[in-house]
């Protein structure tokens, strides 16, 4: 079965299209229409599209940076990596451990084929320029949709948090969304009648205002009343005043977690070949995982690029990396708990020249 790089003409796609069965329709108001831009065989196609795919330029490049992705191709980027749903393994995705290929939009520079395009390997490279798979026979690969979201159209979406791979920007996950029963569980009435008082703690019946201030009872309508039979509230003529003053407490802080007490180990960081970083780390217990940063500046500052690995990982080769430069490399153990995510601290710095 051939299959075609674009919408054809006089085919009707929508009972073919997901969007539905996805999103609710208030949902799909809030997703706008995006130009979007193939470069293909045949020239330059624009569309009008809610979901698509991203394009070469989207998943590396400067431009990738606002996406969270790093900007060369071959790194192994832990945000390109893709893992597989359950439905795409029952209809057949090829995966490595957990994680899978997916396709990109972009078509092969070259010409012999135009059923050749781009996708993002299961380790986080990107496959582009003259490479590709061809769309009649990789039936393995996943499909990864993309979209913009109007947040100011609907109030059925909610801030998600920002991750970034390169370390530049700091990571900051969803706020933790909480949910208030504003319904009431006592007498619906507050305001409580002068001959009941059925537990309400704000009402008084007419011989007695021994309760809240804020009430009424049969022959008071104004707040802030006392009966005409009683006292003051709750106050005697003997009662004296206390000269204690409450001191204000201070807030207290929160205990560390076990990992934020914990730093780093590196055990070695070598060019065992060229254009190769090998880093090793020292295994701990009761976290989630390791933060490894390398850079070719000794203050990370800029240009740092920063993977994170499970717990029973303990190294790492990243290739390709710049020839005859040095680069710089740190470790910290971090451990997730809900939606928030904690750190060890750093470990001492380690230094390479590479090959």
């Amino acid at each position: 079965m051939k299959i075609s790089l674009y919408n054809q003409s006089r085919i009707d796609y929508t009972k073919q299209n997901f969007i539905n069965d996805a999103f609710l329709e208030e949902e799909q108001k809030a997703i706008p229409k995006t130009s979007v831009i193939t470069n293909g065989v045949s020239g330059e196609k624009k569309t009008l599209d809610k979901i698509f795919l991203l394009s070469e330029s989207e998943v590396y490049t400067e431009l990738a940076k606002k996406y969270g992705f790093v900007s060369e191709s071959t790194i192994y980027d832990e945000a390109r990596m893709c893992k597989y749903s359950t439905y795409s393994w029952a209809m057949g995705i090829n995966k490595v451990d957990t994680n899978v290929a997916w396709w990109l939009r972009s078509t092969s520079s070259y010409n012999y084929s135009p059923y050749i395009a781009h996708a993002v390997e299961n380790n986080g490279s990107v496959v582009g320029g003259g490479s590709g798979y061809n769309v009649n026979y990789d039936a393995g690969l996943g499909i990864r949709p993309a979209l913009h979201l109007n947040l100011s159209s609907a109030n059925l979406y909610s801030y998600a948090g920002t991750v970034c791979s390169d370390g530049i920007i700091n990571e900051e996950p969803a706020p933790t969304r909480v949910y208030q029963d504003n319904t009431s569980s006592g007498n619906t009435d507050n305001n409580g009648g002068s001959n009941n008082n059925t537990g309400n703690n704000n009402s008084n019946n007419a011989n007695n205002n021994t309760g809240n201030n804020n009430s009424n009872n049969a022959n008071n309508t104004g707040n802030n009343s006392n009966n005409i039979n009683n006292n003051k509230n709750n106050t005697t003529a003997n009662t004296k005043p206390s000269n204690k003053t409450t001191a204000s407490k201070k807030p207290t802080k929160r205990a560390l977690l076990p990992v934020e007490k914990m730093t780093g180990s590196l055990k070695s960081v070598k060019s065992p070949a060229k254009s190769t970083l090998a880093i090793i780390w020292k295994k701990l217990r009761k976290v989630t995982g390791y933060q490894v940063q390398f850079c070719a500046k000794s203050n990370f500052k800029k240009g740092t690029i920063e993977r994170k690995f499970k717990q029973k990982v303990t190294k790492t080769k990243v290739r390709p990396v710049k020839s005859k430069k040095k680069y710089y490399v740190r470790m910290r153990p971090y451990t997730k708990s809900g939606s928030k995510t904690y750190y060890g601290k750093w470990s001492k710095v380690k230094s390479v020249k590479i090959k």
